[in-house]
């Protein structure tokens, strides 16, 4: 038995301004209003247009009254209204980042909202993150480079006000990527845990999906990151993917 087609899956980031859900096995699924679609899934993305363009896979883009041809997960994400978009810090269903990391996060303006799970992925890790070279070689060396794990797909949003440094970081026990959703940021690479080592900038747009940042280690279930953070140019909204390793 084949999966039903177009199946929603409801995703409540607990804000009134923004509606998003997941649709799973898509077949000429039409989105009238302007949303941001991610391409979830392990291939390219089709819409129907004339010359059809597919939208790779971890890659986002903005549309409106045009249907989705073919894709196995997507997240669309829809704007309602930009009036009061920042109220979502009052909920009680976000959490600060102090509350969240404790005290050494005082004072960041960084807000997360409910995360939501939309399914899973399997996939070899060390393809997928275009890893060559000595990386292959010492994944081959253990025996695992061909083994494909499952991840389970966890998605969030945050919120910063302007001018926010969302903290300098290098441990995630996930794949992580982000889609800007609101306002102007940027990801950002640093030689260690200090500003004044900055030697990347990744703009991010509305409706923009960087590449993801990390190398899969061992059996894909490990991963080593530079130091980052995000980084907040203006009022921000963006929406945080996370891949999990299934145990």
């Amino acid at each position: 038995m084949t999966d039903a087609l177009n199946k929603v899956i409801p995703v409540d980031f607990a804000s009134e301004n923004i509606v998003a859900y997941a649709v799973s096995n898509v077949q000429d699924f039409l989105i009238t209003q302007r949303s941001i679609i991610v391409n979830m899934g392990l291939e390219p993305l089709f819409f129907n247009e004339q010359p059809q363009r597919g939208l790779a896979p971890r890659k986002s883009t903005i549309i409106q009254n045009r249907s989705i041809v073919s894709a196995s997960l997507i997240m669309v994400i829809e704007v309602k209204s930009r009036i009061n978009l920042g109220n979502v810090i009052l909920s009680e269903e976000w959490a600060s980042a102090e509350k969240l990391f404790g005290a050494a996060l005082h004072g960041v303006p960084l807000w997360k909202s409910p995360q939501v799970k939309i399914g899973e992925l399997t996939f070899n890790p060390f393809a997928a993150l275009g890893q060559n070279g000595q990386d292959q070689q010492k994944a081959q060396n253990t025996g695992r480079h061909g083994t494909k794990v499952t991840y389970q797909i966890k998605v969030n949003i945050w919120f910063a006000t302007e001018c926010a440094n969302c903290v300098i970081h290098n441990q995630h026990n996930f794949i992580e990527f982000h889609t800007q959703i609101t306002g102007t940021g940027r990801m950002q690479k640093f030689a260690d845990e200090t500003i004044e080592t900055l030697y990347e900038d990744v703009i991010l747009g509305e409706g923009q999906t960087h590449e993801i940042f990390c190398n899969a280690l061992e059996d894909g279930r490990k991963f080593e990151y530079p130091w980052h953070q995000y980084y907040s140019d203006t009022d921000c909204i963006w929406m945080a993917t996370e891949l999990h390793p299934v145990p």
